[in-house]
């Protein structure tokens, strides 16, 4: 996120949230929490052209798409 943040700079808006990992019990088959994760989203917004949404999840960068 840093090299990001030095490419970039800071992003015009920040959303952060925790989702819980889910994995399926091999004994009774249930869905069960082994885990948290960090879902960031960042949105540059570039003036005239559409926004650039930057998803970052645990600390690295998954998606970066234009904002509809």
């Amino acid at each position: 996120m840093s090299e990001l943040t030095a490419k970039c700079g800071q992003p015009t808006s920040r959303e952060s949230k925790t989702e819980d990992v889910k994995a399926r019990n091999s004994n009774n088959g249930l869905m069960v929490k082994v885990g948290e994760t960090t879902v960031e989203t960042w949105i540059y917004d570039r003036g005239a052209n559409p926004a650039m949404v930057v998803t970052i999840v645990d600390g690295r960068i998954k998606s970066i798409t234009r904002q509809q």
